[in-house]
């Protein structure tokens, strides 16, 4: 077993087909979520500056938003934190170079409405498990 998903408390689910991730404030980290659990989740996103391709280049705090748009579903501004960030593996099908980050954040103390909010979401993506 993978010692990342050895040291998790929460479950993690694959999130519905065209779930995004949106990083505050840093607007330019935004894709699509790779999964999601009760306590964060992991999202790729494209790299703009190929310079910095092989760093990390967000700060560790911020708010993530999570939106499902077939769902109309938009989780905004949930506190999270960076726990890591890594090359997300390459689709060596492709003929353009394109290059992605992956980023697994975790979430810190979501309010109550928030919270309802995301174990709602959460609750959709167990389901479609199953």
């Amino acid at each position: 077993m993978d010692d990342k998903c050895s040291r998790r408390k929460h479950r993690r689910y694959s999130p519905p087909e065209g779930t995004v991730a949106a990083l505050r404030p840093f607007g330019e980290k935004i894709g699509l979520v790779k999964d999601i659990g009760g306590g964060g989740l992991s999202f790729d996103y494209l790299i703009l500056d190929t310079q910095n391709m092989k760093r990390g280049t967000v700060s560790p705090n911020g708010n993530i938003d999570i939106l499902w748009p077939k769902k109309k579903t938009h989780l905004k501004g949930i506190p999270c934190m960076v726990v890591w960030e890594n090359m997300a593996p390459s689709d060596k099908r492709s003929t353009v170079s394109i290059f992605f980050r992956r980023l697994g954040v975790s979430f810190q103390g979501p309010m109550q409405h928030e919270r309802k909010l995301l174990d709602d979401f959460l609750a959709e993506c167990k389901s479609a498990q199953v």
